[in-house]
């Protein structure tokens, strides 16, 4: 009786540590969720990928803003659009208001052509509006992407 005892003991003792570390050692990846976007823009996710489009149109008509929030400290952010077949433009500023009344943003790719367009920035961290025009005023499908390297 007693040697049953001391079995069931050691081997509670020996699970209890080895329970205790299959919970502290089991990580849930908190989601980043940022703070708000203004209401007249359509908010994206980090290190995401998603399809969006300009309609046909002259300019500032043919812009769609984005809002991306990004965790402060960061030490990369590349936002950019791609697979897409006119000559579109990206403008991406933490102000709305630059790139609603400035036509332009603290950071700019509009290369001519249908090529991706790309921007990179350092030490990210906090809200970015990002703005899509279509340099042509017409129609196009696109892909937004980001990547946020902590």
């Amino acid at each position: 009786m007693k040697t049953k005892r001391f079995f069931l003991i050691l081997i509670l003792l020996l699970a209890i540590p080895a329970l205790a570390c299959g919970t502290s050692n089991s990580s849930t990846s908190e989601t980043f969720v940022g703070g708000d976007c203004d209401s007249s823009t359509r908010r994206v996710d980090m290190n995401g990928s998603t399809q969006q489009s300009v309609s046909a149109g002259t300019y500032p008509d043919t812009c769609e803003v984005y809002c991306l929030w990004v965790p402060d400290s960061g030490s990369k952010l590349d936002i950019g659009i791609s697979n897409f077949d006119i000559d579109l433009d990206m403008y991406v500023d933490t102000d709305l208001s630059v790139l609603t009344f400035e036509d332009h943003g603290q950071w700019e790719s509009n290369a001519y052509g249908d090529g991706d367009e790309s921007v990179s920035i350092s030490s990210p961290g906090g809200r970015y509006y990002i703005q899509v025009c279509s340099y042509e005023g017409l129609a196009s499908n696109f892909n937004l992407f980001s990547t946020f390297t902590p």
